[in-house]
């Protein structure tokens, strides 16, 4: 038998399939598949990349002078312990630090798998998930202190990362809070 599967996405999470068997149209219901066994498998993916910015008062900010690091445990399998320094400039001179894409999937590729891409069936929560990161400036005080800098502000953040997937529309998305906001820390050189 000449076998033609047509699969078509209409992107809203449901594959549509359309078989015909030497030319016509069969469904499921109609015993002529006898044996053949159809898998389709669905991936899709999202990520969140988390920002920060540094600001540096009476003093010129050069790149790689201040450490950050962002951590948090997803699961017993999947953590984040990521460590960067500042680098280069914003419209308004302040400093950026940039962590690496925290990136999830459903049903992810080997590929997609070895670039790091958490799987959302291996997280705990059965559609949605909420994750506590900590980001913080990563300096030994005590070398600051010697250097006449002080801290001024947050010397941390608290950020949740949420993942939310829709299996009825097939969409996964990702989102941290608070959003839309600065992750802003300042040093002063005292004067």
């Amino acid at each position: 038998h000449n076998v033609a599967v047509t699969v078509t996405d209409n992107y809203t999470g449901v594959l549509n399939i359309s078989v015909k068997v030497d030319g016509t149209p069969v469904t499921p219901n109609d015993q002529v598949f006898g044996g053949i066994d159809f898998l389709n498998t669905y991936h899709t993916e999202a990520d969140t990349v988390i920002t920060a910015k540094k600001e540096m008062k009476g003093l010129k900010l050069e790149d790689g002078a201040f450490t950050f690091t962002l951590k948090g445990k997803i699961n017993e399998k999947y953590s984040v312990d990521q460590t960067k320094k500042n680098e280069g400039t914003d419209k308004d001179g302040l400093g950026i630090v940039t962590f690496d894409s925290l990136k999830f999937a459903v049903n992810p590729t080997d590929d997609q798998k070895s670039k790091g891409y958490i799987d959302v069936k291996d997280l705990p929560l059965n559609d949605a998930g909420h994750y506590e990161f900590k980001l913080v400036l990563a300096e030994d005080t005590t070398d600051l202190d010697k250097k006449d800098i002080r801290l001024e502000g947050a010397d941390h953040y608290d950020i949740t990362v949420n993942v939310d997937y829709n299996k009825a529309d097939g969409k996964l998305t990702v989102g941290i809070t608070p959003n839309n906001v600065d992750f802003k820390f300042t040093n002063i050189k005292n004067s």
